[in-house]
């Protein structure tokens, strides 16, 4: 199974606290949001994810290293999320995928929960 997360966003809603980073790089007790997301999605047998990025491009693709491979999205300021999906598109077309935004977090426990909830979904968004 694939992974995507769409992490291009400008971080607007959380203001001064994303002037010099993308809030997927945000600590949260000693983890990124998308450190803790890729964490996830490696625990539950993932073996490829794909990000894409727009805000703080090089930030976060120096941060994934070779966890993920990364998307640049250069439209993420016009039109936002759908461009990053559509960017994604020929790299998750015909196989399952799972989905989220990099701003998700989530416990382990919870995300293996919604996995097996629908285990013959082509597509699970969380």
């Amino acid at each position: 199974m694939k992974g995507f997360i769409a992490a291009a966003g400008l971080s607007t809603r959380l203001g001064d606290l994303c002037e010099k980073q993308n809030k997927v790089l945000l600590d949260l007790g000693g983890e990124t949001i998308l450190g803790n997301l890729l964490n996830q999605f490696e625990k539950v047998g993932i073996d490829e994810t794909h990000i894409a990025v727009g805000h703080h491009a090089v930030k976060v693709k120096q941060f994934c290293d070779k966890r993920a491979n990364i998307i640049l999205n250069p439209f993420y300021e016009q039109v936002g999320i759908l461009s990053s999906i559509w960017l994604a598109r020929p790299m998750l077309e015909g196989h399952p995928f799972v989905f989220s935004v990099g701003d998700h977090y989530s416990t382990l426990s919870r995300f293996q929960t919604f996995l097996a909830d629908q285990p013959e979904a082509d597509i699970l968004i969380d």
